[in-house]
């Protein structure tokens, strides 16, 4: 008897337990459409899950030993073993870029109906959600012959999709009411918030037509051909001050997923840098945001989940965008609304692509400047001609058509134009040569010649439908920088400067006025050609010498109160033992001579002006000096664009002038009167770009208005600290807390472009253990940085020349930015914490903390 039971038992747990295996199993929200599921085993002693996966050609991934499987309703099942990709290790991808793989978990419970996939908690690791192991039964609104995503016949444009529990139409998420249909005929009405319409339906065949009950029917399929839309092409003008919509829909979206936003990157092309917009996602999986956009351009779609996406978008028009998860192998990304048919024709566009970065890097070393310009003009060409053959058999719309042809056109010249850094960037590849290590090459690298840059023509810098294509603004950069216009950069006389004063300073003092003849002096004395010459072989020289004996000044003057020149630094030296060598010595004559024929008359032009108003006039002039300077530097541009390419001045220079100034404007906080507005965009040629600089002033000085009065930055003084004592000084004054230390510069942007990254995560941990502290130096001005940082959440000091010198030095600080890590007992963690992303630097701050 005790036999037929132990028998009875044996046969139901191996009847429980028998083997399953679930081919292509549906998956609910997963991470990318290059892996996916084929298969689950399950079993008494394991769970394996058999994976596909098509990615880059030896690229390198890893499956981390965090990575595990939760049961609806269950706990974490970590993994156990792995095959094919070894466990927690890095694994080159091979050149097929395929490559299936297992991997092996606890058993689960046989009546389990669901699971998810994570490899670990950080949000850019793979997962998939509601991987089904039972067929469920669905409560669907509509049979078979009706759900799912419809296409308008005659666009291929998505028009309808009938889910289970939602509609998508007309940008909208709708709710079903009530459902009349008979064998895919009859009426659906409808809610979203207080709209509601109905939806009449007649099948036909394969086909459906659709249409609002008193309106005009469309005639829907279940294909996808994309066809060529009626889309006209765009006209100029395209500048206007609008916004666009952005908005869609993540179909079976689970919100523990980890992703909570969207962040749309728009190239702001007045301001020569990108802006970032959040886009929120709802827990029902539905988002929407209106982006200020002032032309028609593609902008990117980014989240810390799925790879960046290209998206177009219009003024005053919207574009939804459905990312449905219903197919259980992959995610589908379609568009919707008034600009589905262009963002559908370029998605179709992208696959035109000549240029093979990695290959032009192989071969760039070989090629002196003119070969490399017709390497790129040969696949210009071939692009264009590709392009043709598309457009000729009527796939795509005048309009995408036209898009693409400009973004061929300027992605080619952009690239032509990048010649000395593409090599600069093959050789220290191929030699091994850091860039932080070594600056400078010693190198010569061919520069590209007049002749090869016959595209560079007055229609092609100044079209401003140019503006559709990001590759616009990428070639104006490289323009800017290139050989031919690197010497934009002018730099005007102080009496040029001192012009700009008096125009924008209509009352001077009579003070003012004896400094300004006085400048008009020198600056007579200065124009004489013996001046002229010295000035031309010494001005350099001029600047490495007191660079090098700074301090030796510094003390000298500190000690004697008097002025200075070179003889006398000679002589210190001397007197130390300290030789100067020939060339420096060259220099103090050359010098000696020049004060012995001027010297006199230079000091008599500020003969009986008192020092201290003479200071203060010089303060008083900085700001008008830099203003002065970026107008000396758009006029240099323009002399230069009509004597190499015969270019007048136009949209291309008013970009860059724009650039310059709303830099100063916007990122460094200078704001400007409207005397010098005026003075200052009397260059520019479009009405438009003045009146965008305008608004964009009239906002920085209200910003500055409203963080002076509700600042996030808190400001330490710390000017009477030894140099020694200063940096033990800031820290031991967070003690208890982990500190992140950031050395900037308001000149620097790669500074401000960081701060602006890490802002979201300073909010996120405002209620932590953490303090962030900012520390500059002398040659960040005093007034603009006092008109940055209330807008920088954290604790600032603005360091003395020598403070800022000596931690320099200790630190070894060659570069800026640079980040330190400080934990809760003030001992260093890390010296210098390189270019992270936020979620990285939040684990780090963190692991600090609970220690």
């Amino acid at each position: 008897m005790k036999k037929l039971i132990f028998f009875v038992l044996c046969f139901f747990s191996i009847s429980t337990w028998a083997q399953v295996i679930i081919e292509n199993p549906k998956c609910g929200m997963s991470k990318e459409s290059f892996l996916i599921i084929e298969k689950i085993e399950l079993n008494k002693t394991q769970t394996i899950l058999h994976f596909n996966l098509k990615y880059r050609p030896n690229w390198k991934i890893i499956i981390p030993k965090s990575t595990y499987i939760q049961p609806e309703g269950g706990e974490k099942l970590m993994i156990i073993d792995s095959e094919g990709i070894p466990l927690g290790e890095n694994f080159k991808m091979p050149k097929s870029g395929e490559v299936s793989y297992s991997l092996v978990f606890p058993p689960i419970d046989p009546d389990t109906r669901k699971i998810d996939y994570r490899e670990s908690n950080n949000n850019r690791s793979w997962f998939f959600y509601d991987i089904c192991l039972k067929e469920e039964s669905v409560d669907r609104r509509v049979d078979n012959e009706v759900y799912g995503e419809w296409y308008d016949t005659k666009s291929g444009v998505l028009e309808l999709c009938f889910f289970d529990t939602v509609v998508v139409y007309k940008n909208a998420i709708w709710r079903y009411n009530n459902v009349d249909l008979k064998n895919g005929s009859g009426t659906i009405s409808l809610s979203a918030g207080k709209d509601n319409i109905i939806i009449n339906l007649k099948r036909k065949k394969n086909e459906l037509l659709a249409g609002e009950q008193g309106g005009n029917m469309t005639l829907l399929g279940k294909s996808r051909n994309m066809k060529a839309s009626i889309s006209e092409p765009l006209q100029s003008p395209v500048l206007s001050e609008d916004s666009a919509v952005f908005s869609g829909y993540l179909y079976k979206y689970n919100p523990e997923s980890g992703l909570k936003e969207f962040t749309l990157l728009v190239n702001n092309i007045f301001k020569g840098k990108q802006e970032k917009f959040n886009v929120e996602i709802e827990n029902s999986g539905y988002f929407s945001t209106k982006i200020p956009l002032n032309y028609p351009h593609q902008v990117y779609l980014k989240t810390d989940v799925y790879n960046m996406e290209t998206i177009y978008l219009e003024p005053g028009k919207e574009l939804f965008y459905l990312i449905s998860f219903a197919s259980g192998r992959k995610k589908t990304l379609q568009f919707m609304g008034e600009l589905a048919g262009i963002n559908n024709e370029l998605k179709y566009l992208e696959r035109i692509n000549s240029l093979n970065y990695s290959e032009l890097q192989e071969k760039i070393l070989d090629m002196d400047s003119h070969e490399f310009v017709t390497y790129n003009k040969n696949l210009w060409f071939q692009e264009k001609s590709e392009l043709e053959s598309i457009f000729n058999d009527k796939k795509v719309s005048e309009k995408a058509y036209q898009i693409k042809k400009i973004d061929i056109d300027y992605k080619y010249a952009r690239h032509i134009l990048s010649y000395s850094s593409d090599y600069e960037d093959a050789y220290r590849k191929k030699h091994k040569i850091d860039r932080r290590k070594q600056r400078n090459l010693d190198i010569e690298i061919d520069s590209l010649k007049i002749e090869d840059l016959t595209f560079i023509t007055n229609s092609f810098v100044n079209n401003d439908l140019a503006l559709v294509s990001n590759n616009y603004k990428y070639f104006i950069n490289n323009l800017r920088y290139s050989d031919n216009l690197r010497s934009e950069s002018g730099v005007i006389s102080i009496s040029e400067a001192v012009e700009l004063f008096l125009i924008n300073n209509q009352q001077p003092t009579k003070i003012e006025r004896q400094i300004v003849n006085g400048i008009y002096k020198q600056d007579s004395i200065r124009n004489l050609p013996e001046y002229v010459a010295y000035a031309s072989k010494y001005n350099n020289r001029e600047r490495v010498f007191y660079q090098k004996y700074s301090n030796v000044f510094k003390h000298l003057f500190d000690s004697l109160k008097i002025s200075l020149n070179m003889e006398m630094i000679k002589h210190y030296e001397e007197s130390k033992g300290r030789m100067m060598n020939d060339e420096e010595n060259e220099l103090i004559a050359a010098n000696k001579m020049i004060r012995l024929l001027y010297d006199d008359e230079l000091k008599n032009a500020f003969l009986n002006i008192p020092r201290d108003s003479i200071l203060a006039f010089n303060k008083k002039m900085n700001a008008y000096y830099a203003t002065a300077n970026i107008v000396a530097g758009s006029e240099k541009r323009i002399e230069l664009f009509q004597k190499h390419f015969d270019v007048e001045p136009g949209l291309i220079t008013d970009l860059m002038l724009s650039e310059d100034l709303l830099r100063t404007i916007c990122d460094e906080k200078k704001t400007l009167n409207p005397n010098e507005l005026s003075f200052i965009t009397k260059q520019i040629t479009s009405s438009f770009i003045i009146e965008y600089i305008n608004r964009c002033n009239e906002q920085t000085i209200a910003d500055i208005a409203y963080r002076k009065a509700n600042p996030l930055c808190h400001v330490n003084e710390v000017s009477n600290v030894e140099d020694e004592n200063v940096f033990e000084t800031i820290i031991k004054k967070y003690e208890g807390k982990v500190v992140y230390v950031d050395f900037w510069a308001t000149w620097c942007g790669p500074c401000r472009t960081g701060i602006e990254r890490i802002a979201p995560l300073k909010e996120e941990m405002v209620n932590d253990d953490v303090v962030f502290v900012y520390i500059t130096g002398d040659s960040s001005p005093q007034g603009t940085w006092a008109n940055m940082i209330p807008n920088i959440r954290g604790e600032h000091y603005r360091l003395t020349k020598s403070q800022w010198k000596f931690l320099g030095d200790k630190y070894k600080i060659s570069g800026i930015p640079r980040c330190m890590m400080i934990d809760k007992q003030g001992k260093m963690v890390n010296d210098n914490l390189g270019h992270l992303q936020n979620d990285v630097i939040k684990q780090m701050l963190l692991e600090q903390i609970v220690k």
